[in-house]
């Protein structure tokens, strides 16, 4: 922290100094770079007076209003929508500074993209957002890496990896089928379009599941034998896509599958922070259904173990969208029941874990950042040219200049859970 103390003071001597420790790119002479490298300068003062602030106890988290979080709502999803390629693929990671995209793909994370923006366009009531066409690119992108497969006795469909492979990964086939099951519950009238390829893929969601455990987390096409082998993600994800199925299509041997899955977490599963997300979505939808069940002393018990490592982090600079968008779905299921004192706790931990993640946004008014570069802080600054492919895109840190879809899907879904579930206020396009 002296170290962070002594750069603060640094930087400020730099403002008034004009020092070239701090310096603009090699093509950023002139006002516009002398106004990128005051503007970043003053952003990294910003930052790390936060950083004391928490240290002292005196920091008090930003106070969103609910224009504040549509803007960010809106600024992710125009990002996500101005990631996608003609055949519905979104661009992976993108360095906004550097107007140039990494080599680098992960179909979960493509087919958590589809889910996030289903989660968007289904609490769209006003139908603000004008998403269809990305959405249905999306579907169909993810159509023509499906493959026929039977596991089980049960035949069924899902997704691989790219065209022309033959693993499926179930997190894939979950989350993409969530998003399609989003899309239809806005849009009624495209439910029979999609009828066949969402009872395909959950042919292959209650295929996957073991007797008495979880779900062999990936199937090989035309193999006899398969790896049965469990992941803590895609049981979570597999869990989400039973409860949203069972509420468009509810039957018998749906909910007795989402009952058996959920006593196994609960009594025979160790916490774990890969299934936490996944699991909390999924138990807050379950609540809804049948709020008679019992999942309040699980939810808590899990969210308070959750939580417990992010008190002694607060001053990391990494984006942990993902985590609080788990203890947000799970504060739904616990703001019925416990005390107000209780409540406190923990819509200080998300509003404080909001605040830090909104920095993280690339914006108009974030459009220069200090990367260190060999000892020295470059400024690096969102060109003309390329805004329209880095606005709105969540960093992956800090000090990670890079934007990548997984991390901008969690934080959209984030501040869009607290804008509707918790706060029970309107979703809205906001420029």
């Amino acid at each position: 922290m002296i170290k962070k103390i002594s750069f603060l003071i640094f930087l400020c001597a730099v403002v008034f100094s004009g020092s070239n420790v701090v310096q603009a790119e090699d093509d950023d002479s002139g006002a516009i770079g002398y106004y990128s490298r005051i503007s970043a300068i003053s952003a990294e003062v910003a930052h790390l007076g936060r950083l004391i602030g928490i240290v002292s106890g005196a920091y008090i988290p930003k106070a969103f209003s609910d224009k504040d979080y549509n803007r960010v709502i809106t600024g992710g999803v125009t990002w996500l929508m101005n990631a996608q390629e003609d055949d519905g693929h979104l661009k992976y990671e993108y360095l906004p500074y550097e107007d140039r995209y990494l080599d680098d793909d992960n179909t979960v994370r493509q087919a958590g993209s589809l889910y996030g923006l289903g989660e968007v366009i289904r609490n769209d009531k006003g139908a603000n957002f004008d998403i269809a066409d990305t959405v249905e690119r999306s579907i169909e992108y993810f159509e023509n890496q499906t493959v026929a497969g039977t596991l089980n006795g049960q035949d069924f469909k899902c997704i691989v990896r790219y065209p022309g492979d033959n693993m499926c990964k179930l997190g894939a086939t979950s989350l993409a089928l969530v998003g399609i099951l989003g899309y239809v519950e806005a849009y009624p009238d495209r439910a029979a379009t999609y009828s066949d390829l969402i009872d395909e893929y959950m042919a292959y969601v209650i295929a996957a599941k073991k007797e008495g455990a979880g779900f062999s987390g990936v199937y090989r096409a035309n193999r006899d034998t398969q790896n049965t082998k469990e992941s803590s993600y895609s049981n979570g994800e597999a869990l989400l896509a039973l409860v949203r199925y069972y509420r468009y299509q509810p039957s018998a041997e749906v909910e007795e599958t989402i009952d058996d899955m959920i006593a196994y977490i609960s009594s025979d599963v160790e916490f774990d922070s890969s299934l936490y997300l996944w699991a909390m979505a999924a138990i807050k939808d379950a609540t809804m259904l049948w709020p008679e069940k019992e999942y309040l002393s699980y939810v808590k018990a899990y969210t308070d173990w959750r939580i417990a490592p992010f008190r002694s982090r607060r001053m990391s600079t990494h984006n942990y969208c993902a985590y609080i968008e788990g203890v947000i779905s799970a504060y739904s299921v616990l703001e019925p029941a416990i005390s107000e004192s209780e409540k406190r706790w923990y819509t200080e931990e998300i509003d404080f874990w909001l605040d830090q993640s909104a920095g993280l946004q690339v914006s108009e008014k974030r459009h220069a950042r200090i990367i260190s570069d060999g000892g020295v802080g470059i400024v690096k600054r969102m060109r003309e040219g390329n805004k329209e492919r880095a606005l709105g895109g969540f960093l992956t840190g800090w000090n990670e200049a890079t934007q990548r879809i997984d991390f901008t899907q969690h934080c959209l879904n984030s501040y869009l859970q607290k804008l509707v579930d918790i706060d029970g206020n309107e979703l809205t396009s906001v420029q």
